[in-house]
């Protein structure tokens, strides 16, 4: 009870922390939230539950309330959708820290199955589709005054762009602490991965934007991690390296670049492990 009272209080200061910045398009991290979110690692190992299913309301409600925003003449589209951003970074940094809490240590603490499911599907959905969400054409004067001069270089250097590739590298982080919570975790995402995978390399032209999310997606799966404190975590490990060895997936066309990307994404899943770390 008083771990969950705890965690309650945290969330409400990381709500407030983050409000302004929300409105000011400021995803960045000041000693106070920096603070707060290691309070919630910390609460985390007594109430990892409670902590990701008020973030997660949180994160539906702020984005409804970004969303009308948006309809109204007074904000721009580019001024809400950078709001949107923001607003989905800060969740996944905190989502982020919790989970990780919750995978470290040799007794890992369980989350529930539908809050992995969840996350993990937000994960995905961010690492595939980003560049649906955020496009150039998107894109609108919003930025005024120093930031003008300063992202007048082009669309890459765009702030909204800037965001979108860093909610997609703190998505791709989450992804890979989920995959240390449990074995079922990590075959879950193992699963989605080769489905989605599979279905990209399966394109006949290697030039097309299917084949580039594939790589995209390889480049997105390197931060998962493999463990083997238990019989069921090193089995599902054994099984992701069985299953994603690259000359099990071969694609109709410039064959070579697929299996390179997972060898790549092997490499740097294995790399900690050589060095005698439990990643």
């Amino acid at each position: 009870m008083f771990a969950s009272k705890v965690a309650t209080s945290l969330v409400l200061q990381f709500k407030d922390q983050v409000a302004v910045k929300i409105q000011r398009g400021d995803s960045s991290r000041d000693h106070g939230l920096t603070k707060t979110l290691e309070g919630l690692r910390l609460a985390s190992v007594h109430a990892a539950d409670a902590i990701l299913e008020q973030l997660l309301a949180w994160r539906e409600g702020a984005l409804e309330t970004s969303a009308s925003g948006r309809a109204s003449a007074r904000s721009s589209h580019g001024a809400a959708l950078k709001r949107q951003l923001v607003i989905e970074a800060f969740f996944m940094d905190a989502a982020r820290c919790v989970v990780q809490s919750s995978g470290s240590g040799s007794e890992t603490i369980l989350i529930q199955k539908e809050i992995r499911d969840e996350l993990e599907e937000l994960a995905f959905n961010w690492i595939l589709n980003a560049d649906r969400f955020v496009t150039y054409d998107g894109l609108d004067a919003g930025v005024t005054g120093a930031m003008e001069t300063e992202f007048s270089s082009g669309h890459s250097s765009h702030p909204s762009m800037v965001l979108k590739d860093k909610v997609v590298l703190s998505a791709s982080q989450l992804l890979g602490e989920l995959s240390f919570v449990s074995s079922e975790s990590l075959e879950s995402i193992q699963r989605r991965f080769l489905r989605e995978f599979g279905q990209r390399i399966a394109e006949k032209d290697a030039s097309s934007p299917a084949r580039q999310e594939a790589y995209g997606l390889c480049h997105a799966m390197r931060f998962v991690k493999l463990r083997g404190h238990t019989v069921e975590h090193l089995r599902a490990s054994i099984g992701f390296l069985d299953a994603v060895f690259p000359l099990r997936h071969v694609a109709p066309e410039k064959k070579s670049r697929p299996e390179q990307a997972l060898c790549d994404l092997l490499t740097t899943i294995l790399s900690p492990l050589a060095d005698g770390v439990d990643a």
